[in-house]
């Protein structure tokens, strides 16, 4: 079920790009490259800043308030190869 909704919330990102002026809207992407044992660090930091963001939302239920959906993604784009043999 988890995984379904990242994957509808990933869709709705994508039809954003056109359904949403760019004035309602940000997308930004970076590639980076991530010494292995330093992604639990970055999964950290990320997980702070969507604490923050929470904190921003909370009591904003006011009359001007909108839904808005954060998505971060974070994925390898390429495969560690075996030290041997390269």
């Amino acid at each position: 079920a988890l995984s379904n909704f990242h994957g509808d919330m990933s869709r709705l990102a994508g039809e954003g790009i056109d359904r949403c002026s760019p004035e309602k809207r940000h997308y930004m992407g970076i590639k980076v490259c991530v010494p292995q044992g330093m992604l639990s660090v970055i999964k950290h930091k990320i997980n702070d800043f969507t604490a923050q963001l929470l904190e921003q939302g909370e009591g904003s239920l006011d009359g001007d308030a909108e839904a808005m959906q954060f998505n971060m993604h974070c994925f390898p784009l390429s495969r560690t190869l075996p030290e041997e043999g390269i």
